[in-house]
């Protein structure tokens, strides 16, 4: 589950959600998804300002069993 960022703000300026969906309904969807009994790990791209420790420990928080970070090619 693409993850960008720990934070609200961030991962709107970095995924631009549409529809009025974002940053809550992914960590919703996260933590539904391990309650359901799928093993979710988490992505996100190693972009400036994107916090790869935060990250991680949001991921994890949620249930996930981790973050993969993927590098930027702008």
């Amino acid at each position: 589950v693409a993850l960008a960022a720990h934070t609200n703000s961030l991962y709107a300026e970095m995924m631009c959600p549409q529809g009025g969906r974002g940053f809550d309904n992914v960590c919703t969807f996260i933590t539904a998804a391990v309650h359901a009994g799928m093993e979710v790990e988490c992505t996100a791209i190693a972009r400036t300002g994107m916090d790869e420790k935060a990250t991680r420990e949001l991921a994890v928080s949620l249930g996930a069993i981790g973050l993969r970070v993927r590098t930027y090619h702008p």
